[in-house]
């Protein structure tokens, strides 16, 4: 597991923020995890869905850890496609452990405006998202939508994009493509880093392993200094 750092800044703020990013963690064991979020000292910290593991029909992990983060900095969560599928943790509970969930809405946190889309809805609020005041962050687990010919959130008036999903594209190749990422298919483009107004985290956990192993693409926590520009 790594941390990746990066440095954003815009005139909309006036004082610095620290931000930490995690996602797909999928029900593994997260002291580690705990551990390098609590030494990043963050301000706020988003978890960007995919508590729960669908497939292996698992959960008992994702409030305690949602609590422990909770401990640390405020927590907004959205949804992933693994909640919306196999949806075992309900809003209170999720609201009870220490998270603010933002499921197709948006919440204020200092001077940044954050908002959560869940996945297989449709996005005609983002428009009201657009109006609002702030530096404008939006959460959306699935990276493909922020860049497909439907949707085209690339084109809406908002700061920063943060998803995860892809898992670093499971086979992560000397040119940064991934060997395969749902919603891209093989030899994909959009699985780890930064691309513009989007930044995908690779994720805390393999569910293809120990099968299919994560080759040249740790797990990673994302920590993400945001600081004015003037």
């Amino acid at each position: 597991m790594v941390l990746t750092h990066y440095d954003l800044t815009s005139e909309k703020i006036t004082k610095p923020v620290r931000m930490v990013m995690l996602s797909d963690s999928h029900n593994v064991t997260y002291d580690k995890i705990i551990q390098m979020t609590q030494e990043s000292h963050p301000d706020v910290i988003f978890i960007v869905g995919d508590l729960v593991d669908r497939h292996r029909k698992t959960y008992d992990r994702a409030l305690p850890f949602v609590n422990a983060c909770a401990h640390i900095a405020p927590v907004f969560f959205s949804y992933g496609n693994h909640e919306v599928k196999f949806p075992v943790l309900t809003r209170q509970e999720l609201s009870d452990a220490g998270a603010t969930v933002l499921d197709n809405s948006w919440a204020r946190f200092g001077e940044l405006t954050i908002a959560g889309h869940t996945p297989y809805t449709d996005s005609d609020w983002v428009s009201d998202f657009e109006q609002v005041p702030g530096y404008r962050i939006l959460l959306t687990h699935m990276p493909q939508y922020v860049f497909n010919e439907v949707r085209h959130l690339e084109d809406r008036d908002i700061d920063l994009f943060l998803a995860g999903h892809v898992h670093g594209g499971q086979w992560r190749l000397p040119n940064g493509y991934g060997v395969l990422a749902p919603g891209q298919g093989l030899y994909a483009k959009y699985v780890r880093g930064q691309y513009g107004k989007l930044i995908i985290g690779a994720g805390l956990a393999n569910t293809a392993g120990p099968l299919i192993p994560r080759i040249n693409n740790p797990t990673e926590v994302v920590e993400i200094d945001l600081r004015p520009s003037s």
